[in-house]
């Protein structure tokens, strides 16, 4: 892999680096399970993936390949989430301003955001993967459900939401006293809970509704 990276990063100093539309170059479980192969160009369009190396791309742009992580920290540039933060976020706003945005990202390229500057133009649905215990969950399986979702949703349409169901993963609303209500309510956010079986995992989603009611890439 330290090869590869080396490799990679002297192939783009050196202006002999391949290109490849994202969607061909990412692989993993995510991906895999994304089955971005069989997306056509318009649904490929609409999956925006933060970068470390560029800052931010959709599934169809090209891109080299590399490596390096948006945790990742460079002198004197600083921590990159923190670097792209301000430069990303105003490209986001000119692709999505108004839409809704399906926020399926890891916490390290959630950081490169501005949530605040994005919530304010566009209605933000955040999906986060959880136990039946309230824990963050990792792995292959999350990660597998967070592909399966986002195809779902560039398939089917935001309206499918709720009723996306996999291997045991489904969506419930779920039921808050007056108060709470009312508190997420002034915080314009409602609560949307993904339930598992019951011996599995579920997943909970926080949808902070901000701008039009109009569909565009789950992240």
């Amino acid at each position: 892999m330290l090869e590869r990276a080396i490799e990679a990063s002297h192939a783009i100093v050196e202006g002999r680096a391949r290109f490849l539309p994202a969607w061909q170059r990412y692989n993993g479980v995510v991906w895999n399970h994304l089955d971005p192969h069989s997306l056509n160009f318009q649904q490929r369009r609409r999956i925006i993936v933060p970068c470390g190396l560029l800052g931010v791309t959709t599934a169809q742009d090209p891109i080299c390949d590399y490596r390096l992580k948006m945790n990742a920290s460079l002198s004197p540039l600083g921590g990159l989430a923190t670097f792209w933060r301000p430069r990303i976020t105003p490209v986001l706003l000119d692709h999505c301003d108004g839409a809704t945005v399906v926020n399926l990202l890891p916490k390290e390229h959630a950081a490169a955001l501005e949530s605040g500057t994005l919530g304010a133009r566009c209605r933000v649905i955040t999906v986060s993967f959880i136990s039946d215990a309230a824990a963050a969950i990792a792995g292959h399986e999350a990660k597998a459900v967070k592909g399966v979702l986002a195809r779902h949703l560039l398939v089917e349409g935001l309206g499918s939401l709720d009723s996306f169901a996999w291997r045991g993963w489904r969506v419930r609303r779920g039921e808050h006293d007056a108060s709470h209500a009312t508190a997420r309510a002034r915080a314009r956010e409602i609560v949307i809970e993904f339930v598992g079986d019951a011996h599995g995992p579920s997943l909970e989603v926080s949808d902070t509704p901000f701008g039009r009611e109009r569909e565009s890439a789950p992240n």
